[in-house]
C-alpha cells in the first residue's frame, strides 16, 4: 500500500513541478491524468483517496504550494529541530 501511495504522490509531484524543459501542469490537469490512469498504472482506491483529500483541503494541491522561499525556511526549521 505504501508503494502505491508513493507512486501517486510521486507522479503528481512530477507532473505539477516545473522542469527545465516544460512548465508544471496545473492541479486539474494532473488530477485528470491520475484518474485516467487509475486501474492501469495506479491503484484506483489510492487515486480516489488522493482526490478526496485534496478536495477537502485545497491548500494541498499543487496550485497552492508554498514558494521556494517558504520551503527553504521550513527545511531550515526541520534541520534545526533535528539537532535539539
Amino acid at each position: 500500500l505504501g508503494g502505491r501511495i508513493l507512486a501517486v504522490a510521486d507522479v503528481y509531484d512530477a507532473l505539477t513541478s516545473d522542469r527545465p524543459y516544460r512548465q508544471g501542469w496545473p492541479h486539474e490537469r494532473a488530477a485528470e491524468y491520475l484518474a485516467k490512469e487509475a486501474g492501469t498504472h495506479f491503484d484506483p482506491a489510492v487515486v480516489d483517496a488522493f482526490t478526496r483529500v485534496v478536495a477537502r483541503d485545497p491548500s494541498l494541491c499543487a496550485d497552492n504550494v508554498r514558494t521556494d522561499t517558504d520551503a527553504a525556511a521550513i527545511a531550515d526549521d526541520i534541520n534545526r529541530a533535528s539537532f535539539e
